[in-house]
């Protein structure tokens, strides 16, 4: 007589495991749902921070590191106010489909901070490269790295840079204004190399020389922020 109890009691157990089970799954499941997220955003910041870094010239060692983004973690004040007359209009501007909207000031204060907090790195790359030994102090190219770098659009003979005046300076109607729908890190070799070339022709190096830092500039951006192969130094608008 006591069967048909048991039965059900049995039932009832059963079917409360069955439900407590069902519970928990979607628990672990929803859980799991969440921590997947959560996992996938902060790899997602992860890899933002380690293209940052990545772009300061520290090795992050994955290979989802974008480090052709070249652009200064801090421009100061001093370092816009260096760089002259390179965005009075709108027109001082380049574009392209990857990194967008840029002026020309952009760009060269980008290359100028390069040299700088990448000193070590470049000075050596030039050693190597050409057998000319910079100042690992920057000696006389930091004078011109802090001096005033100026555009001008009034250079003539498809130059890159006005050679009558005796400070740094490029040109924009025959060397930027070439280069507006240039990828970023492309164009930014090429004003690295004529920058490097300007530096050096300044700080009173043989003309040979100074066409060897500046070929060697320009691989060294190359090889920095990863530009393709298939940008040569011949392709920029203006070389020695």
């Amino acid at each position: 007589s006591s069967k048909p109890c048991c039965f059900f009691t049995e039932k009832l157990i059963y079917y409360a495991f069955t439900f407590l089970a069902f519970i928990a799954l979607c628990i672990y499941f929803s859980y799991g749902h969440l921590v997947g997220n959560g996992t996938k955003d902060e790899s997602s910041t992860l890899s933002q921070l380690k293209v940052i870094v990545g772009s300061k010239g520290i090795s992050s060692g994955l290979e989802d590191a974008d480090l052709t983004d070249s652009d200064p973690l801090v421009v100061s004040d001093a370092m816009m106010k260096q760089v002259v007359n390179c965005f009075n209009s709108d027109d001082d501007k380049s574009y392209d489909a990857k990194y967008g909207w840029y002026t020309f000031q952009d760009d060269v204060v980008a290359v100028i901070d390069a040299f700088n907090t990448r000193w070590d790195e470049y000075s050596q790359y030039v050693e190597d490269q050409t057998g000319i030994l910079l100042d690992h102090n920057k000696g006389c190219f930091g004078q011109y790295l802090h001096d005033q770098i100026s555009c001008t659009d009034e250079c003539s003979n498809e130059l890159g840079m006005d050679f009558t005046l005796n400070e740094p300076n490029i040109c924009k109607n025959t060397f930027l204004n070439n280069m507006r729908d240039t990828l970023k890190p492309y164009r930014r070799a090429c004003i690295a190399s004529l920058l490097g070339y300007q530096f050096s022709d300044l700080c009173d190096k043989s003309p040979a020389q100074s066409a060897g830092i500046e070929l060697a500039s320009f691989n060294w951006w190359r090889t920095a922020y990863v530009v393709s192969s298939s940008w040569s130094h011949s392709d920029c608008p203006y070389y020695t």
